[in-house]
């Protein structure tokens, strides 16, 4: 009678929860990447006990001790992707575990998908030079440079300039205090980068290739933040940012 209850009671409730999987909008190699989970149980009697979320290697994503009926709850978890490009994630199912622990039931919530990983942003040194075709005449918000109106003030970052720092609300809010200024940009900012090793078989090459595209990305998302044109040169390809 045991094993029958249980049975019933894993495939109903199984049947009655319902998991949905938001994956982040941006992810970069390296570095924890948020999925948010939302776990729902329509049932309105039967509790959902044990509710685990696995991997296709077993791996354990999510576990969730009990769920009540009519409940639902948001978790966030993170996954991590070690290399830059598309990658695979997936298949991720949803297991229920019973306190008679006679039958494990499970389902698929997630298939097998692709997630674009961008490189990891490390800041370092990038050859560049600025673009030939100019954007004359529009202010843009650069973070650098002392002249100018005030644009705004915030936090003070690693890799800021010193000579950025708001004294007055430093000392008032008793932490560092950055202050943006308002300048006009003639030109963008051209980043270039190579795409040719000599030998790709070369480890001392391949891993210098992967700081030089990490500094890119650096100044990327620096270059976007502070609003200046960015253009990205790939060989002769060039990708207006």
């Amino acid at each position: 009678g045991s094993y029958i209850v249980s049975g019933t009671w894993s495939r109903e409730v199984l049947g009655r929860v319902s998991a949905r999987v938001k994956p982040p909008v941006e992810t970069f190699a390296g570095r924890p990447a948020l999925f948010e989970i939302e776990l729902v149980n329509t049932s309105r009697i039967f509790p959902a006990s044990g509710l685990i979320i696995k991997a296709a290697d077993g791996t354990i994503v999510l576990a969730q001790g009990c769920l009540g009926p009519g409940e639902s709850i948001k978790r966030t978890v993170s996954w991590c992707f070690e290399k830059r490009g598309r990658r695979h994630f997936g298949s991720w199912r949803l297991e229920v575990i019973l306190p008679l622990g006679f039958f494990v039931k499970s389902k698929e919530i997630l298939e097998n998908q692709a997630i674009l990983v961008y490189p990891a942003p490390e800041p370092g040194p990038v050859s560049g030079r600025e673009g030939d075709k100019a954007d004359r005449g529009v202010e843009r918000y650069v973070g650098r440079g002392r002249v100018g109106d005030v644009f705004q003030l915030r936090d003070f970052r690693d890799g800021d300039d010193t000579r950025q720092v708001h004294w007055k609300q430093t000392a008032r809010q008793r932490r560092m205090i950055a202050v943006d200024r308002r300048r006009t940009i003639d030109k963008p900012i051209m980043i270039q980068l190579d795409p040719v090793l000599r030998d790709p078989t070369d480890g001392a090459l391949l891993r210098h290739f992967e700081r030089r595209i990490s500094a890119a990305t650096s100044a990327i998302l620096r270059g976007l933040e502070q609003g200046e044109p960015v253009s990205l040169a790939i060989g002769d390809t060039v990708f207006p940012i």
